[in-house]
């Protein structure tokens, strides 16, 4: 018998398109999103409150108390079977660990069942028959105490958030965004091993107006792809009584064969449909994201042939194949606007002392220890926006160099190599701090994580390895210890470099870049050893190229940091 296809083995992919809304259609739909957000909010500290009570129970207390004793006892029995490793069979060893090993995987299993069993109610919500229904810490338990918000009254009191045009699609997907951040609140730790801390939204972020298909239409929606409009109901009646608005795309939007493509399906293909919105400059755009079901239209961008190495640095990108070498700058068109960020925070620091003296200290310093009321003035929010739009556009232009680099490195083959390197760690490293000998004062003090977050070397990679999977090509993470920078292959040997060195000489006598280098290395590795013979055979080309990228760098033809690259 042939399985049924679930949710999980359907192929999706999201289509995004502009809508041109007018000033009272932006009206209804901003006070849509305050009402969401506001529902979020509730919703998020009506369960971190009933969270808190359930952690201060006994039968909590018991259960984490016997996931501490099982651990402890794991891992005597796990150091008493390494220091008998020497001395027992490897058969039986293997058999013992694999044991202890499947006894850890089970041993959340009664915090599990603890927040399943574990019930709550909310005064607010009660089932048909004037009953308090009760929830738990579950995803259905989450998901049936989000979707029964839609009775609750507004701020005001005066109607439920139903009559405001409120539906269960939409909170439902209030539901799916609160189990996400509770699953790992209750289930995982973070990096240093601490509680994982939930977020509300603020003012000025928004929840997504979602809507999925029902039986024959979307839940407070009707899409329309023969004039491409939509239309979205903005109150909770039905029939005659119900009121509707049309929101239109934008007829500006020069249409590709990709977006004219992904509709032919019409509205049957169409999974969900969401309306969200972000800030532009001064002001806000719409737009309609639908969530298609099917295989991603093909856009024409082809794999080539052969290996590729993948040298990718904090700010660079070294690439190494049978038709080009080169390197890059990573984001090259994101411009510096440190100066411009100083001068906007210099200005709102003014501003917010002049309006609230009563939160600073007579030093100068914020108080602390008590709960502070901050006041904002309108030139303040001017400046805030400000400051929100420099980002956005360095976040935009980042990701569209990021793009381009990963489109133009696509057609050299159809096997690609990098190094598996982790710049989380890098993160948290520093430079050394220069100071004036005569003052004492640190007038130098660059950090690696500005560099990090100005090219954003770790999106890069997430996007190259998305277009070549979805392509049909290979990526593959090699680890650290192969150390490509450092191996010679001219007499197979490793000489470790420091990280300043961007200038590699080799047993030869030949003087490479080191970056380029690296991937030379990482295009001729194979599992974890490196095929010396062809690259040997493939030596004298790797030469002439590279002489022609450096070149390009010396009659400045390229524009980058000589002393990055090693010019």
């Amino acid at each position: 018998m042939k399985k049924k296809k679930t949710t999980k083995d359907v192929e999706n992919y999201v289509l995004t398109l502009p809508i041109s809304v007018e000033f009272w259609q932006a009206c209804i739909l901003d006070k849509r999103y305050t009402c969401l957000r506001r529902l979020y909010n509730y919703a998020q500290r009506t369960l971190l409150n009933h969270y808190n009570i359930a952690v201060n129970t006994n039968a909590y207390k018991n259960v984490v108390k016997a996931i501490k004793d099982k651990v402890l006892s794991i891992n005597k029995r796990e150091k008493k079977l390494e220091s008998l490793k020497d001395t027992m069979p490897v058969n039986e060893y293997k058999k013992q660990m694999s044991e202890l090993r499947s006894e850890y995987k089970g041993i959340k299993n009664p915090l599990y069942d603890f927040f399943r069993n574990y019930t709550f109610t909310v005064s607010r919500i009660h089932s048909k028959d004037n009953t308090p229904d009760k929830f738990t810490f579950t995803e259905f338990g989450i998901l049936s105490f989000a979707t029964k918000l839609a009775s609750k009254r507004n701020r005001n009191g005066s109607m439920p958030y139903k009559e405001l045009g409120i539906n269960t699609a939409n909170l439902s997907a209030i539901g799916n965004a609160l189990w996400a951040a509770w699953e790992k609140k209750l289930y995982s730790k973070n990096e240093s091993g601490d509680e994982i801390r939930l977020h509300f939204k603020r003012w000025n972020e928004s929840v997504p107006i979602v809507s999925k298909m029902g039986r024959n239409e979307f839940v407070g929606m009707q899409l329309r792809l023969e004039d491409f409009s939509l239309k979205v109901k903005t109150n909770g009646r039905t029939g005659k009584l119900a009121t509707w608005m049309t929101l239109e795309l934008n007829k500006n939007h020069n249409w590709t064969s990709y977006e004219m493509y992904a509709l032919e399906g019409g509205v049957k293909s169409v999974k969900t449909v969401s309306i969200f919105r972000k800030p532009l400059g001064m002001d806000k755009k719409y737009y309609l994201q639908l969530t298609m079901e099917g295989h991603k239209p093909d856009k024409g961008r082809l794999l080539g042939t052969g290996n590729v190495g993948i040298d990718l640095g904090r700010s660079t990108v070294a690439v190494s194949s049978n038709s080009s070498v080169f390197i890059d700058k990573l984001a090259q068109r994101v411009d510096n606007i440190e100066y411009k960020l100083a001068v906007i925070e210099r200005a709102m620091d003014r501003s917010r002392r002049k309006l609230n003296p009563q939160n600073y200290n007579a030093d100068g310093t914020v108080k602390r220890g008590i709960k502070l009321i901050w006041h904002r003035s309108g030139r303040y929010e001017i400046l805030c926006k400000k400051r929100e739009e420099l980002h956005r556009k360095q976040a935009a232009i980042r990701k569209q160099c990021h793009i381009d680099e990963a489109n133009r490195i696509l057609s050299l083959g159809n096997k690609f190599v990098i190094e598996k390197n982790d710049f989380r760690t890098m993160n948290k490293e520093g430079r050394e701090k220069v100071t004036n000998q005569k003052t004492g004062k640190v007038y130098r003090k660059k950090w690696i994580c500005k560099s990090l977050a100005n090219h954003a070397p770790s999106m890069f990679k997430t996007i190259l390895k998305n277009k070549v999977e979805s392509l049909g090509g290979s990526f593959i993470e090699v680890p650290t210890d192969t150390a490509a920078s450092q191996y010679d292959f001219t007499n197979d040997s490793y000489t470790k470099h420091d990280v300043s060195v961007r200038k590699v000489t080799l047993s030869d006598g030949k003087v490479h870049q080191r970056d380029m280098l690296a991937a030379f290395n990482l295009q001729h590795l194979e599992g974890k050893v490196y095929n010396r013979k062809v690259m040997i055979n493939d030596y004298r080309k790797f030469c002439e190229m590279e002489s022609k990228e450096m070149t390009l760098y010396r009659d400045k033809i390229k524009k980058g940091d000589k002393q990055t690259i090693g010019v």
